[in-house]
């Protein structure tokens, strides 16, 4: 886990936000599923894709819990990530600060 701050970029200004980057195998060793969506795959790795895992606090803040985040697209550091997961609450204890 590689705690971190980026720029997230929206319609209407950018903000700095603290995300993790992590493994793909991070979260199914700590017995952590993804409450929709699901989670990052070897195969992500592999092909260097650009994914996202939110946690619940963000789809709640967001996108008002709407399953609609799924597959929607988050533009950190000026690149966009794919949104494939939703965490459970209780999965982030804390967040990386900036």
């Amino acid at each position: 886990m590689d705690p971190v701050t980026v720029t997230l970029s929206g319609p209407e200004d950018a903000e700095r936000i603290g995300v993790a980057r992590v493994s793909p195998n991070f979260f199914s060793l700590l017995g952590i599923r993804a409450i929709e969506g699901r989670l990052l795959t070897e195969d992500d790795a592999t092909h260097r894709r650009r994914l996202a895992l939110i946690s619940h606090a963000f789809w709640q803040e967001r996108f008002g819990g709407s399953l609609e985040a799924i597959g929607a697209s988050l533009v950190l550091d000026g690149a966009a990530s794919q949104i494939v997961g939703v965490l459970p609450p209780d999965a982030i204890s804390s967040t990386p600060k900036p």
